[in-house]
């Protein structure tokens, strides 16, 4: 699991360096962050929830923070606000399975300027991070051996997801990033594992907050 730990948080700095995109509304920075009880995580913003199993473990607020750099952990959320109001990228969600499956999760929030925001979509930011991912892990010990875009349904919505089948100092590992664009602000949730079907699995843990309340 130490091994997995590590993989994952190097994976999860390396992406805080890649631009992403979002589209112009009335969400403020502070409702961008989403809430932890246990193991359920929820995002009235991005409207989605998801509830991990028993054997994983989800990282608090100050977790969270402290993989964003030293004394983040601090930070309270109005500090984390106008981070993100100046692009700084903000880990909101870090999630990772206590066994050797190398299952983790994490979600990350940016913002752009407003030439941005008219320029992007979630479509052509997908495009972006697939064109500099592999030059973003240079010198990392992370290789990427191939990178597909395509639209996934995530939610219940079709978002661009990027596939990435990459190797840390020589162990197969597989990446999908999905991209979601609300108001001036944009998410970008990555999963990663040993198995690419379970990549992809981790993802479909994640549910539109409407499903959620009919089910309920």
């Amino acid at each position: 699991m130490k091994k997995a730990l590590c993989i994952a948080l190097t994976l999860c700095m390396i992406l805080a360096l890649v631009p992403a995109a979002f589209a112009e509304n009335d969400v403020k920075a502070a409702e961008m962050f989403g809430t932890k009880e246990g193991n359920v995580y929820t995002n009235k913003a991005l409207g989605i929830r998801a509830e991990f199993p028993e054997t994983w473990m989800v990282l608090s607020e100050e977790q969270s923070r402290q993989l964003m750099g030293s004394g983040m952990e601090a930070l309270d959320n109005e500090k984390l606000a106008e981070m993100l109001e100046k692009n700084t990228a903000v880990i909101d969600l870090y999630a990772i399975a206590a066994d050797n499956s190398g299952d983790n999760v994490n979600i990350q929030l940016q913002s752009l300027n407003a030439l941005q925001d008219v320029l992007l979509s979630e479509e052509k930011i997908a495009k972006i991070n697939a064109d500099t991912l592999a030059e973003q892990m240079q010198g990392t010990g992370i290789e990427i051996s191939a990178t597909e875009q395509s639209t996934r349904s995530f939610a219940g919505s079709d978002h661009p997801c990027l596939h990435i089948t990459l190797s840390v100092q020589g162990v197969p590992m597989y990446m999908d990033m999905v991209f979601l664009k609300v108001g001036t602000y944009f998410a970008t949730v990555t999963s990663t594992s040993l198995s690419q079907e379970r990549s992809g699995a981790v993802l479909d843990s994640f549910k539109a907050l409407e499903e959620e309340s009919k089910a309920a």
